[in-house]
């Protein structure tokens, strides 16, 4: 397997090669590290290069830069840092597409579908779920709250990817804790 993941390797040539044709209507963004990954022995090495973490001939592709090593460029050590930021920024700009872009492959499936059927199209298609509000009647949580923020946005970089899952008894505000978490947390 790891002969695969090697420079030049004929079987990455080949996913390489499949992967073109496939992600030509995809938006892609290739992040990479700035700076060389401590290793064994003291020494240094740039372990994912920006040459080796494109594809060659990719046309719609972005390429940003974290300044981190291989093994922190994703771990984060909050909202306010730089490389969050800018993944959060790019996570944004996708999603603002997205919803277009779904609405609008809805309705050419509806059309095509009501079309075989020899009924007119529909003039809507099916949207996302917004975010629920939170009610105005809405009783704040501060400890859970905090406890999420604790969890979800680490002082200090975590080993892992955050996670934080409420659970508890049908109608106990589990969707008003998150909606009001995320309203006050959104960037």
């Amino acid at each position: 397997v790891l002969e695969d993941l090697n420079k030049d390797s004929p079987a990455l040539e080949e996913l390489q090669a499949q992967y073109l044709p496939a992600s030509e209507r995809l938006d892609t963004i290739f992040f990479y590290e700035e700076y060389e990954t401590p290793i064994i022995g003291g020494l240094k090495k740039m372990i994912v290069p920006r040459n080796l973490a494109i594809i060659a001939g990719e046309r719609r592709a972005k390429t940003v830069v974290l300044h981190a090593d291989h093994c922190t460029m994703v771990k984060f050590t909050g909202k306010d840092d730089i490389n969050y930021r800018k993944v959060v920024d790019y996570l944004h700009e996708l999603l603002e597409q997205a919803t277009d872009k779904v609405q609008k492959s809805q309705l050419r499936e509806m059309d095509d579908r009501n079309t075989r059927k020899g009924e007119s199209a529909l003039q809507r298609a099916v949207l996302p779920k917004p975010l629920i509000s939170v009610s105005r009647n809405y009783i704040r949580r501060p400890h859970i709250e905090e406890f999420i923020t604790q969890n979800l946005l680490p002082s200090i970089p975590a080993k892992h990817q955050p996670r934080c899952i409420l659970h508890g008894l049908g109608g106990g505000g589990k969707t008003q804790v998150a909606s009001s978490w995320i309203e006050a947390h959104r960037e």
